[in-house]
């Protein structure tokens, strides 16, 4: 198991459509956690993806429906003064591999910054881990929890 930590600072008036781009390379198999601290003064004017190559680790991507068409939305982690979490169970398709951090900052006066934390883990750990979870889930339909 490992722990990674990563302060991200967004250069002021990076756009959505140039972010900047950093590497972190990550030693386990599989991206279990997240957490991503955005310190006050973002206002949501600033955001962020964990990327794999192309493929977007965090946040999910949402799927719409506009007048009968489906399309997929790229979303950004946005927020202000707080801690954002997520568990992707990101199995990672080589190891060591790279992932990728991206942002943008719209605040054309200052820089701001995210504090990323990663736990990664080997599969097998995120194995029994999803074995004990079902369990204990099917367990508490039937006790009635």
């Amino acid at each position: 198991m490992a722990l990674y930590q990563y302060t991200l600072t967004v250069p002021a008036g990076t756009s959505s459509s140039n972010p900047i781009e950093k590497k972190l390379l990550i030693k386990e198999d599989v991206i279990y956690m997240v957490t991503i601290r955005i310190p006050p003064g973002h206002f949501a004017n600033t955001g962020l993806q964990i990327c794999y190559g192309l493929d977007i680790i965090s946040p999910a991507r949402t799927e719409v429906l506009y007048e009968g068409t489906k399309s997929d939305v790229e979303e950004w982690i946005t927020g202000d003064n707080e801690i954002v979490y997520d568990y992707p169970y990101f199995e990672l398709p080589e190891k060591p591999g790279y992932i990728t951090f991206k942002a943008y900052n719209n605040d054309q006066s200052y820089d701001h910054s995210f504090i990323i934390r990663i736990i990664a883990l080997p599969k097998w750990i995120v194995f029994w881990s999803k074995i004990v979870s079902t369990f204990v889930e099917m367990l508490g339909k039937i006790i009635g929890l």
